[in-house]
């Protein structure tokens, strides 16, 4: 009886340690994982995998739906991904998943608001923005083309680079899409024919920080934060390498490193690297694409804030 006890013991711990993972299941390692940089991403398959940069381990999370982007929720209980020009948000504790949108055309992106009831999608230049509010299960259209977007820390604002056409060329201007006052477009900082102006992160609550830059024989990029409430604007330095001045910043939650992806022409393939900002040095993780900080657990309070996840935590986040 007491070996029989002890083999139901230890069955036990192994499938605590080795856990399974099918077609539609979401290892629980991403529920009880603790902040150790964790980041999760795609490989080429498009399996979704949770990597420990502290541990330098590597687990499957999601495998065989072909993922092309995704994003997990703030609560930390479900993830939206798109396959196949499906957006699906699968659930993590019921292991349930729902289609909320389908198009021949993907998405280019998709990302959570903070509060985690509000999964925005990009899909891209010549397309539009759709939010989709799962508390009334509806969308929000945008008609507008845009580059990109970054949620508000308090969940009502949407930060995008709208694109515009000046004199048969393309240029973006960075705008707020107020969602809780009838999703009212407003003008933070217009583009021209000569430049383009985007949101590049969110610096405090009501400070954005937007990046403005010109190609061609006028080819610069400068960094601008206004403040959204009174419209004042000054200059900005985000202390980062140029390799990131096309991108939205992918920081952790302390900020002490940013997440990027790069190609490699000569191996024709993907790779993750890991940027720090305090001593500027760069480190290869593995291949891969679209990598994302795990940053809505704390388990101690980051510079005075709660315990709990906190929008200022999320630092870039399309969150």
């Amino acid at each position: 009886m007491k070996k029989h006890f002890l083999l139901l013991i230890i069955i036990s711990l192994m499938l605590i340690i080795f856990p399974s993972c099918s077609k539609k299941e979401i290892d629980s390692n991403v529920n009880q994982s603790k902040l150790d940089y964790s980041f999760t991403y795609l490989d080429d398959s498009g399996n979704l995998h949770l990597y420990s940069y502290k541990k330098s381990s590597d687990s499957m999370l999601l495998k065989g739906e072909n993922l092309e982007n995704y994003d997990f929720n703030a609560n930390n209980n479900c993830v939206a991904y798109v396959s196949n020009g499906n957006i699906v948000i699968q659930d993590l504790q019921n292991k349930t998943n729902k289609t909320i949108y389908s198009s021949k055309s993907s998405a280019k992106k998709i990302s959570w608001s903070p509060d985690g009831r509000y999964l925005a999608a990009n899909f891209g230049l010549t397309g539009y923005v759709q939010i989709y509010d799962s508390k009334n299960d509806s969308w929000i259209k945008i008609e507008n083309g845009t580059s990109s977007f970054i949620w508000s820390p308090d969940s009502s604002k949407l930060a995008v680079g709208l694109v515009q056409n000046y004199s048969g060329n393309n240029s973006v201007t960075t705008s707020l899409i107020l969602l809780n006052k009838e999703n009212t477009i407003k003008t933070l900082i217009k583009g021209s024919e000569d430049f383009c102006t985007e949101p590049f992160y969110w610096e405090s609550e009501n400070n954005l920080v937007i990046r403005k830059s010109a190609s061609g024989a006028k080819e610069y990029s400068k960094y601008l934060v206004t403040n959204i409430n009174d419209g004042s604007i000054s200059e900005a330095n985000p202390n980062l390498p140029d390799k990131f001045c096309n991108e939205i910043p992918e920081f952790s939650y302390d900020r002490k490193y940013v997440l990027y992806e790069s190609y490699d022409y000569n191996e024709k393939s993907t790779k993750i690297y890991i940027y720090n900002t305090e001593d500027k040095t760069y480190k290869y993780i593995c291949q891969g694409k679209v990598p994302k900080w795990i940053k809505w657990f704390l388990e101690e309070p980051a510079q005075g804030r709660n315990s709990r996840y906190s929008p200022l935590d999320a630092g870039n986040n399309g969150w």
